[in-house]
């Protein structure tokens, strides 16, 4: 049973940190928004009314308006288009600006203007085939060229994939079966199958924990049919002598009830519960009260676990001479 317990707070445990890796990071991050092609223009035209405006503030509330731009910029990262797709946006060239420091509200009033000036600058004339032909002599230069790396972990897991796909496909005697790949990265992939495999570990235990307490507990129960006060306080100092104390205790506490039914003061039945054998003898308070110390320290024991050392248990041996020893 404390195996059970054991798992069952790792299991929340691991939850509980899942929950706390997965949500962190989201809590941290400033909400994000994506504006128009013309809610992005209008704050361009806003920013430089702002920077404008500041020429003659003192330094200090220059630079708390320049954060609260740059934060404002920040939270820019995508541009919804008219026919409500999205693209993504980059502001961070602005962002640095803005918060670059020492200041300078000339260079910035000045890039803000170019800005704005863009936006009213029309097509002159279409591209022609050279131009396009020049575009891609200058797309061709190495500083526009990316090659993603070859990644060894991404390509051992194709493989790996592709040889389970082979595998079933030999398995179903079929040659067209194809398992898709699961979505997300690598890295996430393999995280949810390690979090799986451990789900799947700890609640192992817990149930195998379930199945052994119960069969022990019937192993005891049938044992129990034939127990009388004398083996079963046999049986209980047998066992002691091993060290364990916790069966031991069990077996006192059956020896007293067993005591207390063959002196015809309460009827021993195993469907009763603790609590109904104290309401069978509440009207004998010199039966009662020392038989509440005994279940006590048994529910504490047997059902809660606490560690019971030698000299605890001399204690309770005592209790259970003292009720022992009570007459009605």
């Amino acid at each position: 049973m404390r195996a059970f317990v054991a798992r069952l707070c790792l299991a929340f445990l691991w939850c509980g940190v899942l929950f706390l890796a997965e949500s962190a990071p989201v809590l941290a991050l400033p909400p994000r928004q994506a504006v128009t092609p013309v809610e992005f223009w209008q704050r361009i035209d806003q920013t430089l009314s702002t920077l404008r405006g500041l020429r003659s503030q003192p330094d200090g509330v220059i630079t708390r308006n320049l954060d609260d731009l740059a934060g404002q910029w920040s939270r820019l990262d995508a541009l919804t288009l008219p026919d409500s797709s999205t693209t993504p946006l980059d502001t961070s060239f602005i962002v640095s600006q803005l918060r670059q420091r020492p200041y300078d509200l000339d260079a910035l009033s000045n890039l803000f203007t170019d800005l704005h000036n863009a936006h009213g600058l029309k097509p002159t004339r279409t591209s022609s085939a050279a131009d396009l032909t020049a575009l891609q002599t200058i797309l061709r230069r190495p500083e526009f060229q990316w090659d993603q790396p070859p990644n060894p972990l991404q390509e051992w897991w194709d493989a790996l994939w592709k040889r389970i796909n082979d595998w079933l496909n030999g398995l179903l005697g079929r040659g067209n079966l194809a398992i898709p790949l699961p979505a997300g990265d690598l890295l996430t992939v393999m995280a949810s199958l390690a979090l799986a495999l451990i789900l799947v570990y700890i609640f192992r235990g817990l149930f195998t924990d379930l199945i052994v307490d119960s069969r022990l507990d019937e192993d005891h129960q049938a044992g129990d049919e034939l127990l009388t006060a004398d083996t079963a306080l046999q049986k209980a100092k047998d066992i002691s002598r091993s060290g364990d104390y916790r069966t031991a205790v069990r077996y006192l506490y059956l020896s007293s009830l067993l005591q207390l039914d063959e002196r015809g003061l309460l009827r021993f039945d195993r469907s009763k519960t603790n609590r109904e054998y104290l309401r069978t003898v509440a009207a004998y308070p010199e039966l009662s009260m020392p038989l509440r110390d005994v279940i006590d320290v048994f529910d504490r024991v047997w059902y809660g676990f606490q560690p019971l050392g030698q000299d605890d248990f001399q204690h309770y041996v005592e209790k259970v001479d003292q009720l022992r020893d009570q007459k009605r």
